[in-house]
């Protein structure tokens, strides 16, 4: 009885893993607030982890300001740094947004992006795509004059994210500040 009850659990965290895996050819799509997400230990227990919004900003902008040059799809499944990030304006679908996000790799050392992107939200609010352009006039064409102007005058407080950044390091229950602050995430 309990070997089949534990087929019966397996079959069912591998089917629910399956209908999370995009296809081919698709982008991945961050799961909306609050999703519950199996654990590394769940298996075969039903044990389960909550992940807030803004863990899932945070991989997708420490994904693409980190990772490899030219990508837009964000891996959404892990972590990539902490990032600490303001909200520049929004129109329809798309959030534009400032962000600083730093990954320390043993060996290497610390790694830092910063500068404008845009994120993507899909219909269900998820997140499609970021775009982190290498140059940031590359980033004129695709906002509005705004936002552009925002840009420009470089207010993002780079300082003020690596003191954050660093206390966050002490205390990695701390989420980022434009949460502590009681900003709502689109």
């Amino acid at each position: 009885m309990q070997n089949r009850l534990y087929w019966l659990r397996l079959l069912a965290v591998l089917l629910s893993l399956a209908a999370c895996t995009p296809r081919a050819g698709q982008p991945p799509v961050m799961p909306p607030a609050q999703t519950q997400l199996p654990t590394a230990t769940s298996l075969p227990a039903t044990v389960t982890l909550q992940v807030p919004r803004w863990k899932y900003w945070e991989r997708a902008l420490g994904d693409i300001l980190n990772g490899p040059s030219g990508n837009t799809h964000p891996d959404l499944s892990q972590e990539h740094g902490r990032c600490e990030w303001d909200i520049y304006g929004q129109t329809g679908r798309e959030v534009y947004v400032w962000a600083y996000c730093e990954l320390y790799q043993k060996g290497i050392g610390v790694t830092a992006g910063s500068g404008p992107a845009i994120v993507r939200l899909a219909p269900d609010d998820s997140i499609s795509e970021v775009i982190f352009p290498e140059a940031t006039t590359a980033i004129r064409p695709l906002v509005p004059a705004a936002i552009w102007l925002r840009i420009t005058k470089r207010d993002f407080d780079v300082a003020g994210a690596q003191k954050d950044l660093g206390l966050r390091s002490a205390d990695p229950t701390l989420p980022p500040l434009i949460i502590q602050e009681g900003v709502q995430l689109p």
